[in-house]
């Protein structure tokens, strides 16, 4: 939805960081980084702990991608 807004209003920079979140989260999951909800699709009746992270792991883990995307182009 942020990107349709940032396209909209012709904000650039909007758009830019949008489609760095948007990446973050995407690649924070395909590395195997994600909420049990997800790794139980997985993993089934073998899931483990070490398996998912909780929320707020998982946050810091998005949020650690995206710093890294954002100054990646600084």
């Amino acid at each position: 939805m942020t990107s349709v807004l940032a396209k909209l209003d012709d904000n650039a920079a909007l758009l830019s960081f949008a489609e760095k979140l948007e990446a973050a989260c995407v690649g924070t999951v395909e590395s195997g980084k994600m909420t049990k909800d997800l790794a139980l699709i997985l993993h089934g009746p073998k899931l483990g702990r070490e398996h998912y992270l909780n929320t707020e792991e998982f946050m810091d883990a998005v949020a650690s991608d995206l710093k890294a995307r954002l100054n990646k182009f600084k």
